[in-house]
């Protein structure tokens, strides 16, 4: 696989501080428990969007069960604004 694993703690400080807030808050918000979160990225170096990310919570019952799902796989239809996945971490509660 080509998404790498990181703990937990290094995984949330490599968050921008804003951003690792609501992603904090949006594990209260969400109705079924994820195990896993994996950062998307936007790495296109002449893009306008470069650095950008979004998370995807996975787990069981969610759209996304498994991180071996989103290996290979990109968000966005325009190569200026497509993230791939770059890092997972378990989820600690």
């Amino acid at each position: 696989m080509t998404i790498k694993e990181m703990p937990y703690a290094e995984f949330m400080a490599s968050l921008d501080p804003e951003f690792r807030e609501a992603v904090t808050e949006g594990l209260t918000r969400i109705d079924t428990p994820p195990t896993w979160m994996v950062l998307f990225e936007n790495q296109n170096l002449s893009s306008s969007h470069l650095g950008e990310q979004k998370i995807i919570f996975v787990g069981p019952g969610l759209s996304t069960e498994t991180v071996e799902e989103l290996d290979g796989k990109h968000l966005g239809d325009v190569p200026s604004v497509m993230m791939y996945p770059t890092t997972y971490a378990r989820i600690e509660r």
